[in-house]
């Protein structure tokens, strides 16, 4: 099912950027949040998944230092 991804940069410095939310669409026809979503007549309720599934966290390492700090 679709699900957000939230990305959390961590730099040499030690500064953390925090999350980005990106939606990321799971391409099915059977949900109701995807893009994908099926368009003909169909008892959504029953047959569709109604919500997104918990969030995946991506954390970045980056061997730089953040902007604010002069990095890259």
């Amino acid at each position: 099912m679709c699900f957000w991804r939230k990305i959390e940069e961590r730099y040499q410095c030690g500064h953390v950027k925090r999350p980005d939310l990106k939606q990321v669409d799971c391409e099915r026809s059977d949900c109701k949040v995807s893009a994908y979503h099926r368009g003909d007549a169909h008892n959504c309720r029953q047959t569709c998944n109604q919500t997104f599934t918990a969030a995946n966290w991506v954390a970045l390492t980056k061997a730089t230092r953040c902007a604010d700090c002069g990095g890259g």
